[in-house]
């Protein structure tokens, strides 16, 4: 789409989205043989407002997601050949948008994700993974720009339902 062929710059048509996150907290309510749907969470009263419906496949799929400079980030991944390790931008409206394939030398070819979580002081995401459900997660990091993972370590005989950072601290 170069419209100066005597340039060596690449010009990109691009759709802008505004996204305002209204609400204090987000969630995905499951119920099993029931509704699988996309809402806000008040943190004072515990009502859940339904914003949108989920497919079956996505919610099942779905593997975390926490803010990142104000933006919402998500992570659908499952075993599959090859593995599936989604890096999602999640809109307010339930909608998602397919970033990028999450890749690193060191996953295993049967490696999901489990979990995610944002470094405020770093501006990197922390996430773990599971390997053919055998309970020995492995932490990495993730470049949010590349979609790069680094294997940190590997967690023996434990898991953890979710990982969060907060204040300089990793909890699970």
């Amino acid at each position: 789409n170069d419209t100066n062929p005597n340039n060596n710059e690449l010009s990109e048509n691009c759709d802008i989205i505004q996204l305002e996150y209204t609400e204090e907290a987000y969630a995905m309510k499951y119920v099993l043989y029931g509704d699988k749907t996309f809402g806000s969470l008040d943190l004072e009263t515990e009502d859940y407002s339904q914003i949108a419906e989920v497919a079956l496949s996505f919610s099942n799929r779905a593997r975390g997601a926490d803010f990142a400079d104000g933006v919402m980030y998500g992570i659908y991944s499952y075993f599959t050949n090859p593995t599936v390790r989604e890096f999602l931008l999640m809109q307010p409206n339930g909608e998602n948008i397919l970033l990028g394939n999450i890749t690193s030398d060191d996953f295993l070819y049967n490696e999901t994700i489990s979990s995610l979580t944002y470094d405020y002081d770093n501006h990197i995401f922390y996430f773990q993974t599971t390997t053919g459900g055998v309970f020995e997660p492995k932490l990495y990091t993730l470049n949010p720009y590349t979609l790069e993972a680094e294997f940190i370590g590997q967690i023996n005989n434990l898991q953890f339902m979710s990982i969060e950072y907060a204040d300089g601290i990793l909890y699970g």
